[in-house]
């Protein structure tokens, strides 16, 4: 198993405002590591991807598949989308990729074969919501298997194996792994 650790920045710059992406060259890395390793091993390796601030694809997942969890606040993402998850899709060893930002977000969804992950809001130095529990989002995956489980533990001990679907209107009933 591969695990990608991206730096997603923070501040665009004033003239396109928002938040920042991850910078072309960052993109370059990634796709040489991942054909590094396809070549020496002879396919793609499963691998996950984390970072902080949540791709433009997030909003996407939300509006057009089913989508097992809760979104309490807008979509955080940059402006300009800078292909990363073309990226991840065109190398296609990345199944799940995992972000935070947004701290009243915990759903998770799949997006043309790869699932796209929020975290939970872990500290208490950072603003939350009401009746909202800090939690984490437990990832197991299983040597030798091209695929992962996750779900959440809040901070009262209790697990969420399965919660609340979401459909966009007019998508049919889907089914998502915890």
């Amino acid at each position: 198993m591969v695990l990608y650790f991206l730096d997603s920045n923070s501040y665009a710059p004033p003239s396109v405002g928002g938040y920042a992406w991850i910078q072309h060259d960052q993109i370059l890395w990634y796709r040489e590591t991942a054909r590094a390793l396809r070549e020496e091993n002879g396919a793609p390796l499963p691998a996950l991807a984390f970072f902080h601030i949540p791709l433009p694809e997030y909003e996407e997942v939300w509006a057009t598949q089913p989508c097992r969890g809760h979104k309490n606040e807008p979509v955080c993402c940059p402006r300009l989308n800078t292909g990363f998850f073309a990226a991840l899709w065109e190398e296609g060893d990345v199944m799940g990729t995992f972000v935070g930002h947004d701290h009243i977000n915990d759903y998770e969804g799949t997006l043309y074969g790869i699932r796209l992950c929020y975290g939970r809001a872990t500290g208490y130095q950072t603003y939350g919501q009401e009746g909202f529990l800090r939690g984490a989002r437990i990832i197991r995956c299983r040597e030798g298997e091209r695929d992962f489980r996750t779900w959440l533990r809040l901070e009262d001990g209790s697990i969420v194996l399965h919660p609340p679907l979401h459909q966009p209107q007019g998508v049919r009933e889907g089914r998502l792994k915890p």
